[in-house]
């Protein structure tokens, strides 16, 4: 996938990620306090997002698999919502690292730290005592993550390529050759 087309699917996924946030946090908000919905919706959308990190199908799973057991635990240790953000987005940011620092090193490392550093603190300016606020910080967090799609997708353009596509590409060009 292209650069531009990596970075509008995290764009738009930013924007439906807002908006189910002001739904459910109005929705939830007279049974469970204002509090205990942020971090609900928070802990549900790890896994999610989660899900947009592999390049494959089996990669993606695994993935939101176990952010789906991280948000599980500390779903179990009650935590306030403003102290949820800090683990919730640290867990993002490691599986994300971890998924491409196999190649891209410790560049895609400090680049996280980076994203997620910046993403909170634009995240905790935004957040407020309304649900339009909680939306806006949701949005302004995973807004910034998306940059990593214009980042990655630049790095991933330098690398050799995939192994399958590599073959393919040595394979058409055998064909092509001249058999004289």
């Amino acid at each position: 996938m292209k650069r531009g087309a990596e970075f509008s699917a995290a764009v738009r996924f930013a924007g439906l990620a807002a908006l189910s946030a002001i739904a459910t946090v109005v929705a939830l908000e007279p049974w469970a306090g204002p509090g205990r919905a942020r971090a609900w919706f928070a802990l549900a959308l790890l896994p999610i997002a989660g899900a947009r990190i592999g390049d494959s199908f089996g990669a993606r799973a695994r993935v939101a698999f176990g952010l789906g057991l991280t948000s599980v635990a500390l779903g179990l240790a009650q935590l306030p919502w403003p102290a949820l953000a800090l683990p919730l987005a640290a867990a993002f940011g490691v599986a994300r690292g971890v998924s491409t620092a196999r190649r891209f090193g410790a560049r895609s490392l400090a680049l996280e730290a980076l994203l997620i550093g910046t993403g909170l603190a634009l995240g905790a300016l935004c957040d407020g005592r309304s649900s339009l606020s909680f939306g806006l910080a949701i949005w302004a967090f995973l807004l910034i993550q998306a940059a990593f799609a214009l980042v990655e997708s630049k790095v991933r353009s330098n690398e050799a390529g995939d192994p399958f596509e590599r073959a393919r590409d040595q394979a058409l060009a055998l064909l092509e050759r001249d058999p004289r």
